[in-house]
């Protein structure tokens, strides 16, 4: 059951695609609210915000910021007790009304008031069935400081183990990528409406809508990179499904439930042919994701470090 506050968006230019920002938001009031205040100020004329609330337990406290929040008529809150990253993925697509359905986590920012016309942009071409934007992780840091050939390379591409791979801190735009992103990803409606959507994971949610896509993509079809669409990626904030605060153990525990479901799912003679590959796979993901972490989560101040394969 839901509770929905806002209006519908008023009808705007029909010129434009509409795009609805999906954002899915557990535990992390003080940020999503931030997130609005800059969503709002989006130079693109053609767009609602869909935001999946499911702080169930703190939301209270919150109640006439978001009151005020849901007074734009472009803004729909709509409450929910937690669904997991899935099903809240699933929740936002259905919800949303535009032909493009724009994904952004909610402790995320976009870095300039043109990042929804950056990536409405790309589906000028009817074949682009999907974009991915560039994370940023310190804005002092140059995009130019990694585009270096494997960054280019391995960008958004699956491994032989069908892993996932993140690399999108560049400034080189690809065409033809097979991933798309978990956030700052952009995906025409009628393509996840094909597909099916995503399966209800708790973790690498978005990698089961990329493997089904897969399946019945159009040989013109295709995922692209545009590093033009930038967030900032705030990866010292705590919340969301606890990712950052894991331990080895735990997030070993995640890989191995992605690769015994997911993987195994899509890609079985894959998984079980080269299963001992998974299993170290697993271990070597789960030591470099929490190592990762703990860097971010450094004072400021500190140096920062960009994993170059985070996805």
């Amino acid at each position: 059951m839901t509770t929905e506050h806002g209006s519908p968006p008023q009808t705007p230019e029909p010129h434009l695609p509409f795009v609805s920002v999906a954002v899915r938001s557990h535990q992390r009031l003080p940020q999503l609210l931030e997130l609005l205040e800059r969503l709002r100020v989006q130079s693109y004329p053609r767009f609602e915000i869909v935001v999946i609330e499911q702080s169930s337990d703190t939301r209270e406290r919150y109640r006439e910021a978001l009151d005020a929040a849901a007074r734009d008529p472009r803004v729909r809150i709509l409450e929910y007790p937690p669904l997991g990253a899935g099903r809240a993925r699933n929740e936002a697509a259905r919800q949303s009304r535009g032909e493009i359905v724009l994904f952004l986590d909610d402790d995320d920012l976009p870095q300039h008031h043109d990042w929804i016309a950056a990536h409405a942009a790309n589906f000028a071409d009817p074949n682009c069935v999907a974009v991915s934007g560039r994370h940023v992780l310190n804005e002092l840091d140059s995009p130019s400081k990694y585009d270096t050939p494997r960054n280019h390379r391995l960008c958004l591409r699956y491994s032989c183990l069908k892993m996932p791979r993140g690399r999108t801190y560049h400034s080189r735009r690809l065409h033809g990528v097979t991933q798309v992103a978990g956030t700052n990803a952009s995906i025409r409606r009628s393509a996840i409406e094909r597909c099916g959507g995503w399966d209800d994971e708790t973790d690498h949610d978005e990698d089961s809508f990329n493997f089904r896509f897969a399946r019945i993509k159009q040989k013109q079809e295709y995922f692209a990179y545009d590093p033009r669409p930038s967030i900032l990626r705030r990866l010292d904030v705590p919340g969301g499904l606890g990712r950052r605060q894991q331990s080895v153990y735990a997030r070993l525990r995640a890989e191995l439930r992605f690769s015994h479901g997911v993987i195994r799912r899509y890609h079985p003679w894959r998984f079980w042919s080269l299963y001992p590959l998974y299993v170290l796979c697993a271990l070597e993901r789960a030591c470099r994701h929490v190592l990762e972490s703990r860097r971010f989560a450094e004072p400021a101040g500190a140096p920062s470090s960009v994993p170059q394969q985070a996805s």
